[in-house]
């Protein structure tokens, strides 16, 4: 693994936490109303005219990412093509400047007691949306380590964590591990062993020929495939097995 296909792991984890915290905050709204919270988000036109700004600077430091020209009333529009030429030279010193002065000067001066639209859902959607934005451009492989590593912490979870936590054991949780979730952390860490050894540079119809080629051309492929499959059967019959007893 070279260090950028490592940072780009990082970058995934890292963003994948902030969604999970994005989203914490609005259940957390639901889940406990009554707790305490002395920071109010303000809302007012200086407030909107600083997030514009933010959402211009943004925008200017990832103009490829914007997409490809439209046609506007007969004429060809690119966002990225105007900020990469040299009339927005004119247009960027004005904007960090409205937005410079908005956050030292006006934002103090605000009240902090007005909500914004949408209530708690407001910013952390916003926050939430911009993380799955940034995590959908990072490269492919990125995404099979994040998922196999997800299955790894699963697997720990279900055949350890889940009986020896401190909070599983409050709640009257067996103190041995159940079989059947054994099974389905059995599976979830076969699963991941699929996901990383099966190659990340091909497609699926690709990884398919290889498969079918013989074992000594795609030895790779078809363990990969064997692990996946092995690991989906014992998580579906684990989950099988569970949700029949708890109906019980």
């Amino acid at each position: 693994m070279s260090i950028d296909e490592m940072v780009d792991l990082t970058n995934i984890g890292t963003l994948f936490a902030f969604v999970l915290v994005c989203v914490g905050i609005i259940i957390l709204r639901y889940k406990d109303p009554d707790r305490h919270r002395p920071f109010r988000v303000p809302s007012s036109l200086w407030w909107y005219g600083l997030l514009a700004a933010v959402i211009g600077l943004v925008l200017y430091f990832l103009p490829q990412l914007l997409g490809p020209k439209v046609n506007i009333a007969g004429h060809l529009f690119s966002l990225p093509a105007f900020m990469m030429s040299d009339a927005w030279q004119y247009v960027e010193p004005p904007v960090f400047a409205v937005a410079a002065l908005a956050l030292v000067f006006v934002y103090p001066r605000t009240g902090v007691g007005k909500r914004l639209p949408l209530g708690a859902w407001s910013l952390p959607l916003l926050g939430a949306g911009s993380c799955i934005f940034l995590m959908y451009y990072l490269p492919p492989t990125s995404w099979w380590r994040f998922v196999a590593w997800l299955m790894i912490g699963l697997a720990v979870y279900l055949s350890y964590s889940y009986s020896r936590s401190h909070i599983g054991r409050q709640i009257g949780r067996p103190e041995r591990t159940p079989w059947w979730l054994g099974l389905m952390g059995l599976g979830s860490f076969l699963i991941a062993i699929g996901l990383l050894t099966i190659p990340h540079d091909a497609t699926f119809g690709e990884s398919l020929h290889k498969a079918a080629s013989g074992f000594a051309e795609g030895e790779r492929t078809i363990i990969a495939f064997g692990c996946l499959g092995i690991g989906f059967a014992l998580a579906v019959i684990g989950s099988i097995v569970g949700f029949a007893r708890r109906r019980n």
